[in-house]
C-alpha cells in the first residue's frame, strides 16, 4: 500500500503539469479523475520506475492513450445450436416477435467488453461466450463456449484466458473467464491487469453479462 500510495502521490504531481501544459478543455477534469482512479488500482512497483524513465510528452501519451479508464460491455444476438433451437427462432422471425418465454433447445450467446484509454481510442477487448440448454422451464446443462482477447495497442499483450467455469447455477447457466493483459516495457511486466466477463442464460432463452470471477 506504501507503494501505492507513493505512486498516486507521483502520478498526481505528473498529472498536473501535464494539465497546465495542455489547452484548456471542459473535460479536462474528468479525464484527471479517471486516470488517478484507473492508477489507483494498479498494484506495480515496476510503474513508478516505468513513468520516471519517460519524458513529459511520453508520459502524456501513455496516461492519454494506452492507460485503460473506462469500459463498456456489448452483446451479440443469441444463437440457436440444434433444431429445438433453431425451430424457436425461426418462428420468432416469422412474426416478428421476441423469443417465447417458454423456449426451448440449446443457444450459445456471446458477450464482448471493450476498454478505452482516456482518449477515447481502444486499449483491448476480450468475450466469454456461453452455452446452455432448456427444457422451457428449467436449464439442464451449461459450458464456456469461447472466450479470447486481443489487443493492437503498442505495449501491450494479451496472455490468454487464465481461470474459467461453467455450470447450472439457480436454474441459471452460467460461464466465466478470467482474461489476462500486460504492458510490457525493457523486456519486463509494468501493468499486469486481469478482466472477469461472466454470461448468464436463463430457461427463458434470456442472458446477462456481468463483471464477476466465478459461476457462485
Amino acid at each position: 500500500m506504501k507503494s501505492r500510495s507513493r505512486i498516486g502521490m507521483i502520478i498526481s504531481a505528473m498529472l498536473c503539469a501535464m494539465l497546465l501544459a495542455l489547452p484548456a478543455a471542459a473535460d479536462s477534469g474528468a479525464t484527471d479523475t479517471r486516470i488517478e482512479a484507473a492508477l489507483d488500482e494498479i498494484d506495480s512497483p515496476g510503474l513508478e520506475r516505468y513513468l520516471a524513465s519517460l519524458n513529459e510528452a511520453e508520459r502524456q501519451e501513455f496516461l492519454e492513450t494506452k492507460l485503460p479508464v473506462a469500459e463498456t460491455i456489448s452483446v451479440e444476438p443469441q444463437a440457436p445450436t440444434d433444431d429445438a433451437a433453431r425451430r424457436q427462432a425461426a418462428r420468432a422471425s416469422s412474426t416478428g416477435s421476441q423469443l417465447s418465454l417458454t423456449a426451448s433447445g440449446c443457444w450459445t450467446v456471446r458477450y464482448n467488453d471493450s476498454n478505452q484509454a482516456a482518449a477515447g481510442n481502444t486499449v483491448y477487448t476480450y468475450y466469454t461466450v456461453l452455452g446452455w440448454c432448456s427444457n422451457g422451464s428449467s436449464v439442464t446443462s451449461a459450458w464456456l463456449a469461447d472466450a479470447d482477447g486481443e489487443t493492437a495497442t503498442p505495449g501491450w499483450t494479451y496472455n490468454g484466458v487464465q481461470q474459467s467455469d461453467s455450470g447450472v447455477v439457480g436454474n441459471q447457466g452460467r460461464a466465466y473467464a478470467r482474461h489476462r493483459f500486460t504492458f510490457g516495457a525493457g523486456g519486463w511486466d509494468v501493468i499486469t491487469q486481469d478482466r472477469c466477463l461472466r454470461v448468464r442464460g436463463f430457461a427463458s432463452s434470456g442472458s446477462t453479462g456481468e463483471y464477476i470471477c466465478g459461476i457462485y
